[in-house]
């Protein structure tokens, strides 16, 4: 004998319902201001301090895990205070590390 248990149309309801919510009330999410952004918590004079140091922080980091280049960007309230390329594209071959492009970076290649 085969027992097949019969779902009820209630069930079936309720769970498109459910499964619906989130798109019916995602415009209502999406199109909220977001809130404001808290206040910077570093100083200009401590960036300044930490960026004054990022150069030697990055060739010790470089050397430990044998990555061949870095680029680095600093930004501080909506400005760009430190870029900076460290080393080489490809271990063995010419060509540095050029901060200003994004040629190896795959969100930049989906533009």
């Amino acid at each position: 004998m085969n027992f097949r248990r019969r779902r009820s149309h209630r069930r079936g309801k309720a769970g498109a319902a459910l499964a619906l919510a989130p798109l019916l009330l995602a415009p209502c999410v999406l199109a909220a201001t977001p809130p404001p952004q808290p206040p910077p918590q570093l100083t200009q004079s401590e960036v300044d301090s930490a960026v004054g140091r990022l150069d030697g922080i990055v060739q010790n980091g470089m050397a430990r895990t044998g990555v061949p280049g870095v680029a680095v960007a600093v930004v501080y309230q909506d400005r760009v205070v430190y870029l900076k390329g460290f080393g080489v594209r490809h271990e063995g071959r010419a060509g540095q590390i050029d901060p200003t492009r994004c040629s190896s970076w795959p969100r930049c290649r989906s533009r």
